[in-house]
């Protein structure tokens, strides 16, 4: 017999879907199911790959408005977090990135406008 049934193990595993969507880290997430859910690193980490697929899926869905937003989030608080470890060197690649997602693209259109 299972020791865990599969509404559990949904509940479980749409908790993680839950975390990473709301931008926490892939080990944030793992560590949070070994904590809460008295679970392995290995059946976390099972967990958090499922729930990595089904986000994957989720991106032929959204818009590119949507995907450049979740990513400029992520640098974002990747930027906060290398900065508050002083990482300054983390921090600047993530604000780089940051401009070529929001600056470059822009420049590149206002130069392609012709009269």
């Amino acid at each position: 017999m299972a020791r865990v049934t599969r509404e559990e193990r949904k509940k479980r595993r749409i908790s993680a879907l839950s975390r990473l969507q709301d931008g926490w880290g892939t080990g944030e997430t793992i560590q949070y199911l070994m904590r809460d859910y008295g679970l392995t690193r290995r059946s976390a980490n099972m967990d958090v790959v499922w729930a990595n697929k089904e986000l994957s899926k989720g991106f032929d869905n959204h818009d590119n408005k949507e995907m450049v937003a979740w990513l400029l989030t992520q640098y974002q608080r990747l930027a906060v977090k290398s900065e508050a470890d002083k990482q300054y060197g983390v921090s600047l690649g993530c604000y780089k990135e940051i401009a070529n997602l929001v600056i470059k693209p822009n420049q590149v259109s206002k130069r392609r406008k012709t009269f």
